[in-house]
């Protein structure tokens, strides 16, 4: 198990044309896109995606079914390992079932190992948040909690040492709440099935924003690429997990031309939202 961050590895020059334009948007609603942040988007969800993207005829003469709907509404990372990165938090994401998690006064570094042995990722803790908070990875943690998901289970126990997770690059990183709101991530998010015939891409983000400022951690950037029907979003761990639960709550109930953004708890129930952001 890793007791410092890792070294990012180097990013295509796609992904550092988004990262640079983010870093220049303003926080807003629908923004103009240049063309070249148009193609990085659409070279992006054309990867994710099967050649066959229309039913048709193989070489063998076989019918080639449509793409599935699963695939194309993929949440796709930029980053270094976006498969590992997205298969995580997956993970997070899952209920630990009636096992959960059940010990008493066990060593931080001891509950790492666990979730790594037991879901197959890895977890970095930073010794430098770790240091600062004057905590060691000797520290010891308590947690009864059954049926829960692991992410919350997870936090609610760095919570109580005042840490918390971000994920990118395909690892888990322990670390100060400062400091994961820094750790910022970038995703496309196809979204043009949650519309009617008219996409309002407007509404959509201001209800992104509401969700988001009901629990704000952090500065979240949204981009909107009309021209592929996607969301271009940089922010943190959490406030990307708030908005993928927010769109798979919209998918169940997809957007017409009359639609209009939906309460928080209609979307996530009583527990509402985890995480958030600044438009």
């Amino acid at each position: 198990m890793k007791r410092c961050l890792a070294t990012l590895a180097p990013l295509g020059q796609a992904v550092l044309g988004v990262l640079t334009l983010l870093a220049f948007l303003l926080p807003a609603t629908v923004q103009a896109i240049q063309p070249a942040a148009v193609e990085v988007v659409r070279e992006s969800l054309d990867s994710a995606q099967p050649q066959s993207k229309e039913p048709g005829l193989s070489q063998t003469g076989e019918a080639v079914p449509q793409q599935s709907a699963v695939t194309s509404q993929r949440r796709i990372w930029l980053d270094a390992y976006p498969e590992r990165s997205e298969a995580i938090l997956r993970q997070l994401d899952a209920s630990l079932g009636s096992a959960g998690f059940d010990f008493q006064e066990i060593p931080l570094e001891e509950l790492v190992a666990f979730v790594e042995d037991t879901f197959g990722f890895e977890i970095i803790l930073d010794s430098n948040a770790l240091d600062e908070a004057g905590i060691g990875t000797d520290e010891p943690v308590t947690s009864s909690l059954k049926d829960a998901k692991l992410g919350v289970a997870l936090e609610s126990v760095l919570r109580k040492l005042s840490l918390t997770y971000a994920v990118r690059d395909g690892v888990l990183t322990i670390t100060s709440e400062n400091r994961a709101q820094e750790i910022a991530c970038v995703a496309i998010y196809p979204v043009r099935d949650l519309f009617g015939s008219v996409p309002d891409y407007a509404a959509l983000v201001a209800t992104i924003q509401k969700c988001l400022s009901a629990n704000a951690t952090g500065d979240v950037q949204v981009m909107v690429v009309p021209q592929r029907g996607a969301l271009v979003v940089s922010g943190d761990t959490a406030a990307h997990q708030s908005i993928q639960r927010l769109i798979a709550g919209l998918r169940e109930a997809p957007l017409d031309d009359n639609w209009q953004p939906p309460v928080v708890e209609d979307v996530f129930g009583e527990q509402g939202l985890s995480g958030g952001g600044q438009f």
